[in-house]
């Protein structure tokens, strides 16, 4: 049932015949994505509801409280920026001339941005900036994928700078392993492709 219609539509407990609407059941365990209803006069387990997607906001948008509106509409606007900033495909990067070189992963603030910005650089030369994300570890992946298209072999690595750690790793304990295999991979094929 989606959520918010549930939160409005009658609903009656099989066992006691409790009668009230989704709002007034008591929440159960939690899971990812449901959680149990329960009934709030005898605690039998009536069912489940999914929490809801941004596609259930949408179809009971007259049923979506403010608040939720607000958060929503926020979402939509970082996700077209998220996209309108993305690197997408080897073309959208400059050349570099150097036969080998290592690049630092950074983030930072801008001015007027309520966002941190992922920046990329080779030295001082800004090579790619996008918005960064909270757990951007597998970002890094695929951008790295990029690059190494880009570049080949002499794109050698991906240095993280410190200030990069809590958007880049979040707080996700595989995560500074997952970007160090990926970190070791790169090395990898930059010293078999100068071999």
């Amino acid at each position: 049932m989606n959520y918010y219609r549930f939160q409005v539509e009658p609903i009656t407990c099989d066992k006691c015949g409790w009668a009230g609407t989704g709002a007034e059941t008591a929440r159960g365990e939690g899971f990812d994505s449901l959680f149990e209803v329960e009934c709030p006069s005898c605690g039998v387990k009536m069912g489940v509801c999914e929490y809801p997607t941004r596609q259930d906001a949408e179809d009971a948008w007259d049923l979506v409280p403010e608040g939720d509106r607000a958060q929503l509409r926020a979402q939509q606007r970082l996700g077209d920026l998220v996209d309108a900033t993305r690197l997408k495909c080897a073309n959208e990067l400059p050349p570099i001339e150097e036969p080998s070189f290592t690049l630092t992963w950074d983030v930072e603030e801008r001015e007027g941005s309520p966002h941190n910005w992922t920046v990329i650089r080779l030295g001082d030369r800004v090579i790619w900036s996008e918005v960064a994300l909270w757990e951007d570890g597998y970002r890094f992946i695929d951008i790295a994928a990029i690059l190494r298209e880009r570049y080949g072999n002499a794109f050698a690595d991906m240095e993280p700078t410190r200030a990069s750690w809590d958007c880049l790793y979040g707080d996700c304990l595989a995560m500074p392993g997952i970007v160090d295999r990926a970190r070791e991979r790169l090395r990898e094929t930059a010293r078999e492709g100068q071999t």
